[in-house]
């Protein structure tokens, strides 16, 4: 899973196949980025959690060559506690008997 040209390197990877036979790797962020800040202010206060909406979105990207051979969730917290929306869909289904 490492391409050691970029040193891209996921937070985690489930061992037992997830969905359609794949895995699941995941990338984890805790925005250090805050939604009161300049930058963020006006985008936050439209919509919740549009700050880490902006980062999973740039987690999806910064992995998308690993869409092929896995399932990629991206993880991302903003400092104020909203997480983006496929991570919350995420943390429900995982937690759930089949």
């Amino acid at each position: 899973m490492n391409n050691n040209n970029n040193r891209k390197r996921p937070d985690g990877l489930t061992l037992v196949p997830w969905q359609s036979g794949r895995s699941v790797v995941w990338d984890v962020t805790v925005l250090v980025v805050c939604p009161l800040a300049d930058s963020y202010v006006a985008s936050a206060a439209r919509e919740a959690r549009s700050v880490a909406e902006l980062a999973a979105t740039k987690k999806e990207d910064k992995y998308s060559r690993l869409a092929a051979d896995y399932l990629f969730q991206p993880i991302a917290v903003e400092t104020l506690g909203p997480i983006n929306e496929s991570a919350y869909d995420f943390f429900l289904t995982s937690g759930q008997e089949n």
